[in-house]
């Protein structure tokens, strides 16, 4: 009986001896400690990421290794959701030890400002679980030894640049790959903005989806011809695209290469009937010329700066994702009398469907019966324009009605008129009751 008792006690050991030490802390950072092969794996305090919240804050410094009851572990790995939702970290440095970062693991980390490393070559070849596993997400600017990159040289001894390896870290102003890379990951560049050059060696062979996708501040990018693999919108939002080579599968690589650029739009020619693409310098209001029968896939994909767009009348089709992520429109106007084809489930994802979507009055029955325009619950005749929200109004002249003033139900104060305004002692302007609602004043003279 003892001995089937220490065999069955032994098994379980070794089932469970190659991690112990769960969430245990050594300097202020919890590790998962592996016995077997001695390293360690930096995590969340607690059962689950949510159990604590901000155990990490301010300045966090992993190190290559740490010893904990006489033994040393060499850090490899940040765990899943480690760094999850503290919002009050705003620097770490991670060494070269680390190979992997779990997904999540620095998702909602919106105080991070700076991540701090000591090698290119190795965060070149970290792989990350997710794109909130890379600090980057939020941080945008990435330091070697504590000196900010923006003329980023990779090494020589780099061959491939991982999936989001510089993802979203909009302090790079230049990138030069070495002969050595043959291919550069998902989303390697993905939103780095302040991009104004990348120099692509002819040894690359593959690059990966959403690879340079908006990076806007490129003008041009010339891929070489050995190129034989572009992803999905890969240059997205970048202007100019030279390559005369034969990569399939590329919806923003071989296929819109090359485009027509009148402003912020780009074309697939000078006919400008294709629409191809939207610059993410594009605000505001966007008017979409007569000229554009069709609207591509992805043309407007999280341009979340728009705030109204105008499909004209000559337009019959709009590819899918095509307004994917623009969630800062409040308006869409179709001119359209027939519905234009939409061609997927995600053209406008993302999308408020309540926001006012206006088309001409013969066809409002049609755009509340047609496939995925009907999604839209506020379908409107282009010549009806809802009235203003006002929240309260009155006179405010030195004599009366010279001046008006409106408070619009978004928070802003309108003054308008001419001549002075009424003396107001402390507390008895007619807009003091609403004092904590004001967010701004605008003042309008007629």
């Amino acid at each position: 009986m003892k001995t089937k008792l220490f065999s069955l006690l032994l098994a379980v050991a070794v089932s469970i001896g190659t991690m112990f030490a769960s969430d245990t802390q050594v300097n202020g950072i919890w590790y998962n400690f592996n016995s077997t092969n001695k390293t360690a794996e930096v995590t969340y305090h607690g059962s689950s990421y949510y159990t604590y919240s901000n155990e990490y804050a301010g300045v966090v410094t992993i190190p290559a290794s740490v010893t904990y009851s006489g033994t040393t572990y060499s850090v490899t790995r940040i765990g899943d959701s480690a760094f999850r939702d503290c919002s009050g970290l705003t620097s770490v440095t991670i060494p070269n030890s680390v190979t992997s970062i779990g997904g999540y693991a620095f998702d909602g980390c919106t105080g991070l400002t700076k991540v701090n490393i000591t090698d290119i070559a190795a965060w070149c070849n970290i792989a990350f679980g997710s794109s909130t596993a890379n600090p980057l997400n939020f941080a945008e600017h990435l330091f070697v030894n504590d000196v900010e990159v923006t003329e980023l040289v990779i090494p020589n001894s780099v061959t491939s640049i991982g999936d989001y390896a510089f993802y979203y870290c909009s302090g790079l102003t230049s990138v030069t790959i070495p002969s050595s890379v043959t291919s550069i990951g998902n989303r390697a560049f993905l939103r780095c903005r302040g991009l104004t050059s990348v120099t692509i060696p002819s040894s690359v062979t593959s690059i990966g989806d959403y690879a340079f996708y908006d990076c806007c501040g490129l003008t041009s990018v010339t891929i070489p011809n050995n190129v034989t693999s572009i992803g999905g919108i890969a240059f997205c939002r970048v202007n100019n695209i030279i390559y005369s080579g034969e990569a399939t599968d590329s919806p923003w690589g071989a296929k819109c290469v090359n485009g027509y650029v009148d402003g912020y739009l780009v074309y697939s020619d000078d006919t400008k009937t294709t629409l191809l693409g939207c610059s993410a310098a594009a605000t505001g209001e966007i008017v979409i010329p007569n000229s554009v029968t069709s609207i591509g896939q992805y043309a407007f994909y999280y341009c979340r700066s728009l705030t109204s767009v105008t499909i004209p009348s000559s337009v019959t089709s709009i590819g899918n994702n095509a307004f994917f992520g623009c969630n800062g429109l409040i308006s869409v106007t179709c001119e359209a009398t027939a519905p234009p084809t939409l061609g997927g489930t995600s053209v406008f994802s993302n999308v408020d469907k309540s926001i006012p979507v206006y088309v001409p009055g013969e066809s409002v029955d049609l755009y509340k019966a047609a496939d995925r325009w009907k999604e839209f619950t506020n379908i409107l005749p282009t010549e009806e324009t809802p009235a203003p929200c006002i929240l309260a109004s009155g006179t405010c002249g030195a004599q009366g009605d010279n001046l008006i003033w409106e408070l619009s139900c978004d928070s802003l104060l309108t003054i308008s008129g001419t001549g002075a305004m009424a003396d107001y002692s402390s507390g008895s302007a007619p807009w003091y009751t609403y004092r904590t609602t004001i967010t701004s004043i605008t003042r309008w003279r007629n």
